[in-house]
């Protein structure tokens, strides 16, 4: 953000609860913050107010790149302009109302979703955690035992779901080993770069499908026909394969966003 912005941003949260999106850990991520006297008390390390972790924190403004305001729409931005507004207005206290409701709405899907961990991975093997961590939460766990395992995804889970985008982009520049704004390059080196990377993950599914076939056919259902329809659909799945390495690209966006149809259900990361 530039001066202006960054003095807008100061004057509105003085009166406002502000939504501000930073940067943090590759991503960009969102937070409902004031610096409102009603809810910020003046502190030289803390800069705001944050609604939805109820506590003052620190957001380093060169971090912030985008910031509005929403349930503002019967508040005087003129009032606010000249700094006449007061800080017991009928409205502006509708306002925070509003926001606290969505706060603390938000906070009760995070305890859910991360219940829903507990849940889903009881059950997993060490091996099952660790795929659910790439293929679904993209990340990589630093502890070893399931119990480590299944802390970090529910901080992780935790943290995507306050990103914009899930952490889709993180995962997608890491597949590709580009910065965010290659992802939008035209330059054919990259391309190529990024097409290998993503035929890498074409060629994964496939294979996983091969080998979830491959038991179909030894299981105790076996027949002539079953085994012909299995070879038919290993034929298709070689045949998607060439045909991605033939098919052009304009940008890695445009990698990121194509999936076989005999693959889909897509993975998360890929771009709808």
């Amino acid at each position: 953000m530039n001066k202006e912005e960054i003095s807008d941003l100061f004057l509105f949260s003085k009166y406002l609860a502000v939504i501000v999106q930073y940067h943090k850990n590759n991503n960009i991520c969102f937070s409902i913050v004031t610096r409102n006297p009603n809810y910020y008390v003046e502190n030289k390390n803390k800069n705001f107010y944050d609604f939805i972790l109820k506590k003052q924190v620190t957001i380093d403004i060169d971090n912030i790149v985008y910031f509005y305001m929403q349930f503002s729409d019967l508040v005087d931005y003129g009032k606010i302009r000249k700094e006449t507004l007061k800080l017991d207005d009928a409205e502006l206290k509708k306002h925070f109302e509003y926001n606290i409701k969505f706060a603390d709405m938000f906070n009760k899907i995070k305890a859910k979703e991360k219940r829903e961990i507990s849940r889903i991975t009881k059950k997993m093997s060490i091996n099952d955690l660790l795929t659910e961590c790439s293929e679904n939460l993209f990340f990589t766990p630093t502890a070893s035992t399931k119990e480590g395992i299944v802390s970090e995804m529910k901080k992780r889970k935790e943290f995507l779901l306050q990103t914009i985008d899930g952490g889709i982009v993180e995962k997608i520049t890491s597949i590709f080993d580009i910065k965010d704004e290659e992802l939008f390059s035209t330059d054919k080196n990259i391309i190529n770069k990024c097409k290998e990377k993503w035929k890498s993950c074409i060629v994964k599914y496939c294979d996983k499908a091969k080998k979830m076939l491959e038991e179909e056919r030894k299981g105790e259902w076996n027949s002539e026909d079953l085994s012909i329809e299995i070879e038919e659909i290993n034929n298709m799945l070689d045949i998607t394969v060439k045909e991605f390495e033939e098919k052009p690209f304009t940008t890695p966006k445009e990698i990121a966003s194509f999936w076989p149809d005999i693959l889909k259900p897509a993975p998360k990361y890929v771009f709808k």
